[in-house]
């Protein structure tokens, strides 16, 4: 849980930086538990051994761990779209206020 809440929150502003996709909770989890012996390991070796271990974990996360691509719009896109596009959020609700 603790390099979970750690390297989510870099992962997430990378992978949107970077390939415009948003990170999966889920699939970092999974990343991580995959890669918990190995963590264990890193941790009783040098700081060298951790920094690639967390090096080589997070640049193989950023392969993994985004979500999956839709057709459809999800609710972030939706909602970026529409703070770019403000008349018309105010044209359709003074359409609707009508």
């Amino acid at each position: 849980m603790l390099l979970n809440d750690a390297l989510c929150p870099q992962l997430r502003a990378t992978l949107w930086l970077k390939r415009r996709r948003e990170l999966s909770l889920l699939k970092l989890v999974r990343h991580v538990q995959a890669l918990a012996e190995r963590w264990m390991q890193a941790l009783l070796q040098s700081e060298i051994e951790l920094r690639r271990f967390l090096q080589c974990a997070c640049a193989t996360a950023e392969r993994l761990v985004l979500k999956a691509s839709r057709k459809r719009s999800t609710t972030a896109p939706r909602l970026r779209e529409s703070l770019t596009k403000p008349n018309e959020a105010v044209a359709f609700r003074d359409a609707v206020n009508a």
